[in-house]
């Protein structure tokens, strides 16, 4: 039987494929009191994590990711990713991140996903990036 970080490796290379399936497949892989967080929100709770992700799949028009790799086993591993998000309206959004996994008899009780959200959306907007870089550059190169 594959690892729960293998599970969870085939989740994150079929969710574009897969989508409402793709969710329903979490359900057994996380814990009741699994603690997610990203950029957006800090969720507890099995219930609320799949609910956030069914309306993800609702809003969405594509949410894929590739470059997969995994680091690590259980019970701390990562899976880094790019991903690409294409909203229903507004620009897609590129953006590489990890996403952090803490079990315990063989559930996730913590994923937490890192990413920069505000270079990733301004490296979608054409333009932005490029003025974006420049103040980077100029405050920390």
């Amino acid at each position: 039987m594959p690892t729960l970080p293998d599970r969870l490796l085939t989740l994150f290379a079929t969710y574009h494929l897969r989508r409402e399936k793709a969710v329903d497949d979490m359900a057994p892989l996380y814990a009741a009191e699994v603690r997610f967080i990203d950029p957006f929100q800090d969720i507890t709770g099995r219930d609320a994590f799949l609910r956030m992700n069914r309306k993800l799949v609702q809003r969405l028009e594509e949410m894929r990711f590739d470059d997969l790799a995994l680091v690590g086993s259980e019970p701390h591993f990562m899976i880094s990713w790019t991903s690409t998000i294409r909203a229903k309206l507004g620009p897609t959004i590129v953006a590489p991140g990890v996403s952090e996994f803490r079990s315990r008899d063989g559930l996730v009780v913590y994923h937490r996903d890192h990413w920069d959200l505000l270079s990733s959306v301004a490296g979608s907007i054409p333009g932005v990036g490029l003025v974006y870089r420049r103040i980077t550059e100029r405050i920390f190169g």
